[in-house]
């Protein structure tokens, strides 16, 4: 979809839904020193492994518990790169990339607060806006690049969940 191999994996898993998401940091020293901040933070963080590096295709990688324990969230560096890009037979093509992103997700919290902490605080992610939603709830919309967010979360008094993943396509 992008000049990158690996954007979106989906097969059979022994969890129900999604397994992880993944921002990209700059390099292995940016991962060194968000690791180290995570863990100061109280964050439980794994070194990842040459072969789940492998299999992502990328040069590192380390992984944690989201605060809900819903996914892993996995920070990992140096995509391989494609050479070519995805050619929709329908001529659609994904606003993707190094600029952009994928897209965004969104996810149903139960410690909202917890979560600003993580993608403000320590990832540095923008406040694009909060927004009111009927049920009362009010969600956080926070960028980490030039698109109205990149993550959005609201408060749920139920299970907590992955609301949608959102890739970006173009008509032709």
């Amino acid at each position: 979809m992008d000049q990158y191999e690996y954007r979106i994996e989906v097969r059979a898993s022994d969890r129900d839904g999604q397994a992880a998401i993944g921002w990209e940091v700059k390099d292995a020293a940016d991962l060194a020193e968000l690791v180290g901040q995570l863990r100061a933070a109280g964050f439980e963080v794994s070194d990842g492994s040459a072969d789940g590096a492998r299999e992502r295709l990328v040069s590192g990688y380390a992984a944690m518990p989201d605060p809900d324990g819903l996914m892993d969230i996995e920070l990992v560096y140096g995509f391989k790169s494609a050479g070519t890009y995805f050619a929709s037979p329908l001529g659609h093509r994904f606003v993707a990339g190094r600029a952009l992103g994928l897209g965004h997700v969104f996810q149903a919290v139960t410690d909202q607060a917890r979560h600003e902490q993580l993608y403000v605080d320590i990832f540095g992610f923008r406040l694009s806006d909060h927004i009111d939603f009927a049920s009362g709830r009010v969600g956080t919309f926070l960028h980490c690049n030039p698109r109205h967010h990149s993550i959005a979360f609201a408060p749920t008094a139920d299970q907590p969940l992955l609301g949608h993943l959102m890739d970006w396509a173009a008509a032709p």
